[in-house]
């Protein structure tokens, strides 16, 4: 088959694929009938397992509750106990209705409908002849006679349990059974694919493996010299197409090692007539050489004779040629570093003299400056002193402004505290009224204690005479007596602070009468102090506005001073770049005398 290795590979894959996806499929359907069983394990024969040991235990809790009411007849207890009888039938309703959907087979019907039909008559009975009935003994004949019933009722509802015990033991051997059959085929159909694709490995590895072994003993032939080998192509894959690749490749080396012979024979000629070639090169570059070496020394009356052709003519033409164009240009420079050498002589001279003029300007204005420097720090210094003495006037004009605003504020408040002072006065007279209609008060207090305390010693008195029938009675008089004597001190001690409080009032409205005059010189010394501010302010205004104007001068002058200062610079810049201009003026004109005399003696070792 001429398939490609990828076209291999790619169908192993797909062959191993397609087992591990029916093996998936046939996981999740034995995955899905185990979680079938599980879920019906789960939803209905455990649930109603639980239901039908519920109602077993709702039975025997009735039966407990008929056997109660005859034991305690107590009104309370049967009261409670046919609350609990009630929730335990509406229990067992409800439980019946809810089982009735788990039935699955015929023995779970006939039990559900004995229990069911003996519950309503075993209900209806007990109802009657235990709860309802007024006389124990015929209660007590009742729940003897329903013995055989509720017998009945526990029989079955213990028979419906065990039946879902049974249902539940017969499912959870389905599911385990299920679990073990799924295990085997999902353990079958794995090995079953792991041998399936590793014999399709080991045979498709065997074949690349073969093919590619041809093709290495072939490559290790040609890399020692034999070129004769041919491989085969038995697969129409990479590894054939890599084989033809192999042949082609050989039959290519064969005819490079052919041409490579030739190509030998040919560089041998070559190689002779390179040598020849070569002497005659040599012969000619050596005269060329002499030739060039006597023009280096400074002969240019020689000239080459060209007797070859070609590039080595052409360059020897051009090699007299060049020695007439240097013949030519270094008379002309003979002639021309002559006047230059004049030339240079006479500028060297005029820059001298013109630097040296330069030199003495730079330094008349460099003293012009200084003194200009020094006007200017005068200036400077006087105008910041009349700033400052400004400034000082303006402190001064608004300390005044703050200090005549601050008598009004102080004025007004001691308007303020007057007002305050007078309205304390009045405040402490009225306290010392209430305190006054305390003391009324404590006095008729006191009075109240007495008569309580003569009151107390009377019915004590009359205690005394009764005997053991009034010792109840002298003890609430003791107590009233008692009562009245911390009355009466409790009053002498609201007066004694009463007293103080008098002393204190009287004291604080002196201090309130002395603090109402010293408010009053207060506003007479702040309003004096008031005028004698303002006359101030008028003065340290009138002063300031002087002061600013002198600053203003000031600050004009030191502007003029900086502008003839700046004029200055600007000319001191100028002089001192013209200075520089002729000082690099003198060095060119002496380097141009220097060049030229150099010049000259290099020219001079040229013979025309």
């Amino acid at each position: 088959m001429k398939l490609s290795i990828r076209t291999k590979l790619l169908g192993a894959f797909g062959v191993t694929l397609a087992l591990m996806v029916i093996l998936g499929i046939v996981t999740l359907y034995q995955m899905e009938q185990m979680n079938d069983r599980a879920r019906h394990l789960s939803d209905n024969i455990v649930p109603a397992t639980r239901t039908a040991s519920d109602m077993r235990r709702i039975v025997n809790r009735h039966r407990s509750l008929a056997a109660v009411r005859i034991a305690d007849p107590r009104p309370e207890q049967l009261t409670r106990t046919n609350v609990e009888r009630r929730e335990l039938e509406t229990d067992m309703d409800a439980l019946l209705q809810k089982y009735e959907t788990f039935i699955v087979t015929d023995i779970e019907r006939d039990l559900y409908n004995r229990i069911r039909e003996n519950w309503t008559a075993y209900v209806g009975e007990i109802g009657k002849g235990v709860f309802g009935a007024e006389d124990l003994q015929a209660a007590l004949i009742s729940f003897n006679g329903l013995k055989p019933l509720f017998d009945q009722l526990h029989q079955d509802t213990t028979a419906l349990e065990q039946e879902n015990n049974r249902q539940a033991l017969e499912a959870t051997g389905i599911v385990q059974e299920a679990y073990h059959n799924a295990r085997a085929t999902i353990t079958g159909l794995l090995i079953g694919a792991l041998v399936i694709s590793a014999v399709i490995g080991i045979a498709l590895s065997s074949v690349i493996a073969r093919n590619i072994g041809r093709l290495i003993d072939a490559t290790n032939a040609v890399a020692q010299g034999d070129l004769s080998r041919v491989v085969e192509a038995p697969s129409g894959d990479e590894i054939g197409a890599l084989a033809v690749a192999y042949n082609e490749m050989v039959a290519s080396l064969r005819t490079s090692r052919a041409a490579e012979a030739e190509a030998r024979d040919a560089e041998a000629k070559l190689r002779q007539a390179e040598i020849e070639s070569r002497r005659v090169l040599e012969a000619t570059v050596a005269e060329y050489l002499a030739f060039t070496q006597r023009i280096a020394d400074g002969d240019l009356s020689r000239r080459l004779e060209v007797r070859q052709n070609g590039a080595l003519g052409q360059l020897g033409e051009g090699l007299n040629a060049m020695v007439a164009s240097l013949h030519a240009m270094t008379l002309q420079i003979q002639q021309a570093n002559a006047a230059i050498a004049s030339a240079a002589a006479e500028i060297l001279a005029a820059t001298t003299q013109q630097a040296a003029s330069a030199t003495e300007q730079s330094a008349a204005i460099t003293q012009t400056s200084t003194t200009i420097e020094e006007v200017k720090a005068i200036a400077l210094q006087t105008a910041r002193q009349a700033a400052q003495v400004a400034q000082d006037s303006q402190t001064a004009l608004q300390m005044a402004r703050q200090g005549a605003k601050a008598v009004e504020e102080t004025v007004n408040g001691m308007g303020q505290i007057r007002a305050r002072v007078e309205s304390i006065a009045q405040t402490i007279l009225s306290l010392a009224e209430q305190t006054q209609a305390i003391s009324a008060i404590t006095t008729t207090v006191a009075e109240l204690a007495d008569q309580s305390n003569l009151l107390a010693l009377n019915a004590a008195i009359e205690a005394a005479r009764a005997g053991e029938q009034g010792k109840s009675f002298a003890v609430v008089a003791q107590h009233v007596r008692d009562l009245a004597e911390r009355s009466k001190a409790a009053t002498v001690q609201v007066r004694e602070i009463l007293s103080d409080i008098q002393r204190a009032t009287n004291a604080a409205v002196m201090v309130t009468e002395e603090g109402t005059k010293g408010v009053e010189q207060g506003v007479t010394l702040a309003t004096r102090a008031g005028q004698v501010i303002h006359q101030m302010s008028g003065e340290v205004e009138s002063g300031a506005q002087a002061n600013v104007q002198m600053a203003a001068a000031a600050q004009q002058q030191t502007a003029g001073m900086d502008q003839i200062a700046q004029a200055m610079t600007s000319i001191q810049q100028a002089t001192t770049q013209a200075l520089a201009s002729t000082r690099q003026a003198e060095r060119a004109a002496q380097d141009l005398h220097t060049l030229a005399q150099s010049l000259q003696k290099t020219i001079a070792k040229y013979r025309l």
